[in-house]
């Protein structure tokens, strides 16, 4: 027993020392876990807490959030320079002298396009064949009467005189017949005509001759196988078609002789650039051709049916090459057409322009930070562009108008 005694006491000392020892270095390495643990909990809620700040807003702060921004001045700068712009415009080519061609009436009473011997855009010249209908022909001759009667021998008159006119303007000769009087010598012309064109004439008995023994009989000229035309040479504007039925009062061609123009209605601001003389292109659709043309007249204004139009001008064009231009008539061209000013003007955009209810016209400067209003005429608009004529104060390079207000 008191050997056991005696072992047991040192096992029990050496676990106080033991417990003692790890009291002494044990709680100090608790103690800083604890204290880290804490302090990643604060900055953990102060993160969470600096977030939920950021999203949450007053009242006030979303009124003020939603709250457009003040608005700011558009601005264009003012330009004194020489405008320059490109039209197109709308015209039809006209010939100022056109005559209708006809045809002689035919004897089976259906008139029928039998024969063509010429086209849109020929030229037509003295004594000229354009073809036949139901097989009679159709000539043309120049003269200032139509024909109103067969001419035959022994007929008289101012038609009689100019088919005489015109034969022997072509070299062949009427004989000894006088002017106006269709006689022998006239009958034998009328001949060799036909006879040039391979064609056999009308004819008809001499008075007085004998049906049976050597019956004589001269040419005649049916009314309507030869038309007079106050110029010639002429152009083919418009002829029939081959086979053609041709409906009573419809012409077989139509010549035009005198001088081709274009004439288009614009506006007064427009027709301000254009000037004598100024070249441009008419380009037809139909034929994917074009001529040059020239302005040669330009009208007086006029006020437009529509007032809000302002007054129209009438601008009329030539072409260059009248024989370019012939088969053009009567086709609605598109007319191109770049010009400009001579002398500097002041432009501006468009939309700076300001018209009040009273037809008056301004624009808004700005300088120096500050804004005048400048009562204003206008002139031309071009492409995006206007031209401006100040009625009081003045205008200065460097200075900018208002165009518009924009949010910032």
């Amino acid at each position: 027993m008191p050997e056991s005694s005696a072992e047991a006491r040192p096992d029990r000392s050496q676990q106080r020392r033991a417990e003692m020892h790890a009291r002494q270095t044990g709680a100090p390495a608790r103690g800083a876990l604890a204290f880290g643990v804490m302090l990643v909990l604060l900055a953990a809620v102060s993160v969470t807490a600096y977030v939920v700040g950021r999203q949450t807003r007053t009242p006030a702060q979303i009124a003020a959030h939603a709250r457009p921004p003040a608005p700011s001045l558009i601005t264009a700068p003012i330009q004194l320079t020489k405008p320059r712009a490109a039209f197109v415009f709308r015209a039809t080519v006209v010939d100022d002298r056109r005559e209708a061609v006809g045809y002689p009436d035919p004897s089976t009473g259906l008139a029928v396009v039998s024969t063509l011997e010429a086209a849109v855009g020929s030229s037509i010249s003295e004594g000229a064949l354009l073809g036949s209908v139901s097989g009679q022909p159709v000539f043309v001759f120049s003269g200032a009467v139509p024909a109103y009667q067969t001419m035959s021998l022994g007929s008289s008159g101012v038609e009689v005189a100019e088919l005489q006119a015109g034969l022997q303007a072509i070299g062949i000769s009427t004989g000894e017949d006088t002017s106006g009087h269709y006689g022998p010598g006239t009958a034998a012309a009328v001949n060799r005509f036909y006879v040039h064109y391979g064609l056999a004439p009308n004819t008809e008995l001499v008075a007085g001759s004998s049906p049976h023994r050597h019956p004589e009989s001269s040419a005649t000229v049916p009314l309507g196988e030869v038309t007079f035309v106050p110029t010639l040479p002429a152009t083919v504007m418009h002829i029939t078609t081959l086979g053609q039925k041709l409906a009573t009062g419809k012409p077989f061609a139509t010549l035009g002789s005198g001088t081709l123009s274009l004439t288009t209605t614009i506006n007064e601001n427009t027709a301000s650039l254009l000037r004598i003389g100024l070249v441009g292109r008419a380009t037809s659709e139909q034929s994917d051709s074009s001529i040059a043309v020239r302005v040669i007249k330009i009208g007086t204004p006029r006020p437009a049916a529509n007032p809000a139009a302002g007054p129209q001008v009438a601008v009329t064009f030539a072409p260059l090459n009248r024989a370019a231009a012939t088969g053009l008539v009567g086709q609605n061209l598109a007319v191109h057409v770049s010009t400009g000013k001579t002398h500097l003007e002041w432009v501006v955009p468009v939309a700076a322009l300001v018209t009040n209810a009273d037809g008056h016209s301004s624009v808004t400067v700005l300088a120096h930070g500050k804004q005048r209003l400048v009562p204003v005429r206008a002139g031309s608009a071009l492409q995006g562009s206007q031209v401006i004529y100040p009625k009081r104060g003045t205008l200065h390079p460097g200075e900018e108008v208002v165009v518009g207000v924009t949010a910032q």
